[in-house]
């Protein structure tokens, strides 16, 4: 039973907004721990679930389901490292910006267009496409005016260096 109820939330919610992760992460380590049969062991990727099945039953992504780009954020004592991948993403479709203390990450990837004869159709289709963005608010110490990029192998790094934290000195007041 708690796994349909997962199995409905993760349906109910699968069609909204992309960049959202799954209302609830521990669903997928739930669902391990109880998981009998190997359809309920497999754990749902990110956007799954989204869309209508086709004929021969596959699912579909929703065409509300755009490309949103995975990240990890590591917090170092001296910088943070913003790791990116984008998959397809030409480096001139990517933008970065900082403004009023956060880091934006937005771009596009393109379909692939393919030629297709009159009797085919998509046997099965994951991909996504489409305009992305990603923020993150960087903490006081980031140094936004010595932020760096680069782009290999479909991944974004960003380096935001942080400034040294304040020095709290105590401060003598003096007594009229």
């Amino acid at each position: 039973m708690h796994a349909d109820m997962d199995r409905m939330h993760r349906d109910l919610f699968s069609d909204f907004v992309p960049t959202w992760e799954n209302p609830n992460p521990m669903l997928e380590d739930q669902n391990r721990t109880r998981a009998t049969t190997p359809e309920q062991q497999q754990v749902v990727p990110h956007g799954a679930g989204a869309g209508r099945e086709n004929r021969l039953g596959v699912r579909r992504a929703s065409p509300m389901f755009a490309f949103a780009p995975r990240w990890d954020v590591r917090d170092y004592e001296d910088r943070l490292t913003v790791h990116a991948d984008l998959p397809g993403v030409k480096k001139e479709d990517v933008k970065i910006e900082v403004k009023d203390g956060m880091l934006r990450l937005s771009g596009q990837r393109e379909e692939a267009r393919e030629e297709k004869g009159e009797n085919e159709q998509w046997f099965v289709r994951e991909r996504t496409s489409g305009k992305f963005t990603r923020a993150l608010r960087l903490p006081e110490t980031a140094n936004q005016e010595d932020i760096k990029a680069k782009f290999t192998d479909g991944v974004l790094e960003v380096t935001v260096p942080k400034l040294p934290p304040p020095e709290h000195q105590a401060r003598q007041i003096n007594i009229e």
